[in-house]
């Protein structure tokens, strides 16, 4: 409204403002830990495993896969290199 409009803000606008940016950064970095953290705890209820051959990280981003044994596992880390291979990676 100040950029635009030219109009000042009350203080119950900045006030407004000011938690909507704080509770959105704090929603930034703690909703993907808080999501993984849940889906981890349902995963493993349901005796499902991390398959870490084919985990990707890149920074802050990660890709889980969730298998219900090794044998899964070892079948899900040969497609995915077939995969590679056929595309030339």
């Amino acid at each position: 409204m100040q950029g635009i409009l030219g109009l000042e803000l009350t203080r119950k606008m900045e006030a407004l403002f000011t938690r909507g940016i704080v509770i959105s950064l704090l929603l930034m970095f703690a909703f993907p830990q808080l999501t993984h953290y849940l889906v981890d705890k349902y995963a493993h209820k349901q005796h499902y495993s991390i398959c870490s051959d084919v985990t990707y990280r890149w920074l802050l981003y990660s890709k889980f896969y969730y298998t219900e044994s090794k044998i899964a596992c070892d079948k899900l880390v040969n497609e995915k290199e077939i995969t590679k291979s056929s595309s030339r990676r």
